[in-house]
């Protein structure tokens, strides 16, 4: 049985299966890639916003932050803030009942990014919990004391410590 097509209904056999196979390629392998560029556009559309939001917060932080410290400098100098921050230190040390054994300020100053920070060294002997008191009150002080590194020893008297804080200013 053969079928006599006219050149309208080859041409119109062709088109349709040439429309089906551009169908079937869009569906298989287009549209997956589309979906994976939705999703990418839309996740570096959410990052760029994060982004924005962070640099804004960032911003906002430092003007906060610069403000209170040219306030600081205004009012006291270095050996005034490195003063007031041992007379803190040594409340809590004494309050604590640590025993001290030096103490060694530096006669320098640290610059770090737009503050700047003198360095005390500490080494003192207590018990576990009486340093971690120690250090969680330097925390809760009114003035920026942080601490750069911290070594722990144990000893036949309990725990020796020495630490190196930064007190900014």
């Amino acid at each position: 049985m053969k079928f006599k097509l006219s050149n309208r209904e080859r041409w119109l056999i062709f088109m349709t299966v040439v429309m089906v196979v551009l169908y079937a390629f869009y569906q298989f392998f287009l549209s997956g890639i589309f979906d994976d560029i939705s999703v990418s556009s839309g996740k570096l559309n959410n990052l760029r916003t994060e982004l924005s939001l962070t640099q804004s917060k960032a911003k906002i932080l430092e003007r906060l932050e610069l403000s209170p410290l040219k306030k600081l400098r205004s009012l006291k100098g270095r050996e005034e803030q490195t003063m007031e921050a041992l007379r803190y230190i040594s409340g809590i040390i004494s309050r604590l009942g640590l025993n001290l054994n030096s103490v060694q300020p530096s006669a320098s100053e640290s610059v770090v990014g737009s503050a700047k920070a003198v360095t005390i060294l500490l080494n003192m002997n207590g018990s576990y919990d009486q340093i971690y008191r120690f250090i969680k009150e330097l925390e809760q002080l009114p003035i920026l004391i942080i601490a750069e590194s911290i070594n722990l020893t144990r000893t036949d008297s309990g725990i020796a410590i020495a630490i190196s804080l930064f007190v900014y200013y």
